[in-house]
């Protein structure tokens, strides 16, 4: 809420509970009052377990590598297969007049 709101409800109006201040991470402190609108209630966050197994970095690194690895074999296909249709084209073109007869002459 509005911090002006706040103070006009803790010493002006005298609500009780008072309307609080809310602070990201700190949702779970605003008390319910139905009385001036308050209706939103939370419970607090999972804390943190600062004793869990950290993560393996240099493990990490290794699998990206190996992910740009086949990520680049990919795309090294793709552009192989752009090139091919470029190719067939040229060829197409530089047949004999021969053979652009005959298929005409079809």
């Amino acid at each position: 809420a509005n911090p002006i709101f706040c103070l006009r409800s803790q010493y002006i109006y005298q609500h009780s509970p008072p309307s609080t201040f809310c602070m990201a991470g700190k949702e779970h402190l605003i008390e319910v009052n139905e009385e001036i609108g308050l209706y939103f209630k939370d419970c607090p966050a999972k804390e943190e377990d600062f004793d869990a197994p950290h993560v393996d970095v240099n493990a990490l690194q290794g699998q990206l590598a190996e992910i740009k690895g086949s990520v680049s074999g990919h795309l090294a296909k793709f552009s192989k297969k752009e090139e091919q249709p470029a190719e067939e084209e040229a060829a197409v073109d530089s047949t004999p007049a021969e053979a652009v007869e005959a298929k005409d002459s079809k």
